[in-house]
């Protein structure tokens, strides 16, 4: 599903409204769970990680 479409049926399936996103990192500050909150710009190798990268490594550590 492609978020950035999502304001333009939200309202009409659920009765609320949903703002439209402005920039890549709105819609990844929306997604669910924490540790999929991550963006790689791929020409520039910058990273987004709004919760850090602290959940990546839990799974392997135990």
């Amino acid at each position: 599903m492609n978020q950035a479409r999502v304001h333009l049926w939200y309202g009409a399936k659920f009765g609320k409204d949903f703002p439209a996103f402005k920039r890549i990192e709105d819609g990844i500050d929306h997604y669910l769970i924490s540790c999929t909150r991550l963006g790689v710009e791929v020409s520039g190798g910058g990273l987004y990680a709004p919760d850090n990268l602290d959940d990546m490594w839990l799974a392997g550590s135990g």
